[in-house]
C-alpha cells in the first residue's frame, strides 16, 4: 500500500476476493465466446469484459507503484518463493489497445480484438496467474476465503476446466 502501510488480514483478504472476482468475470467471459454465434453485441460484451478484468489483474500482479492511498498489489502479501509469471504481463502495445476499447472514449477508431483466439491469448495466462496467486496465499495463509468469495470459487472452478485449468482448492 502507499506511503509505507501494510496492508492488515481484513484488506489482503478483500483483495484477494478481487481477484477472485476478476479471474470470474474474466473466464466466464472467456469460456461463453463460442456460444455468441452471431450475436455481434453479445460477443463485443464478452471481450470488453474480459479484457477489462485481465488489465486489472495485470496491474495487480505487475504494477508495483501504488497511485492511490488505497492500492493493494501482490507485493502487499509478502509471498514467499513466488512471483508472477512476466510472461503472463501484457506487452505497452496490447494495454494501449485496451485502454482505447475499454478505458475511455476516444476519437479515433481503437485497433479492434477481432479474433476471440486472440482474447483468450491475452486473457488465460493472467487468469493462470491469479490461480498461482491464489494458491500461494491458501498455502502461505496469506488470505483465506471470506464473504463472497467461497461462492465465487465454486463458480469459477465450475469454468476453470473448460478454459484448460485445475480446479482451486477449498482452503
Amino acid at each position: 500500500m502507499k506511503n509505507g502501510k501494510k496492508a492488515n488480514q481484513g484488506q489482503r483478504n478483500y483483495a484477494f476476493r478481487r481477484v477472485l472476482w476478476d479471474m470470474l468475470v474474466a473466464a466466464k467471459a472467456v469460456s461463453e465466446f463460442s456460444n455468441t454465434g452471431r450475436d455481434y453485441s453479445k460477443k463485443e460484451t464478452l471481450k470488453a469484459a474480459s479484457l477489462l478484468m485481465t488489465r486489472n489483474l495485470d496491474s495487480f500482479f505487475f504494477d508495483t507503484k501504488h497511485g492511490h492511498d488505497d492500492d493493494i498489489n501482490v507485493t502487499d502479501f509478502d509471498l514467499r518463493g513466488w512471483t508472477p509469471e512476466r510472461k503472463a504481463k501484457l506487452t505497452k502495445a496490447c494495454r494501449r489497445r485496451i485502454n482505447k476499447l475499454v478505458g475511455h472514449v476516444v476519437a479515433s477508431r481503437p485497433d479492434p480484438f477481432t479474433d476471440a483466439e486472440e482474447v483468450k491469448r491475452i486473457v488465460v495466462p493472467l487468469i493462470r496467474e491469479g490461480y498461482e496467486f491464489l494458491c500461494q496465499c491458501l498455502s502461505q495463509k496469506r488470505a483465506s476465503y471470506t464473504g463472497k468469495a467461497s461462492w465465487y470459487r465454486r463458480r469459477l472452478n465450475g469454468i476453470l476446466p473448460r478454459i484448460g485449468l485445475a480446479k482451486l482448492p477449498k482452503q
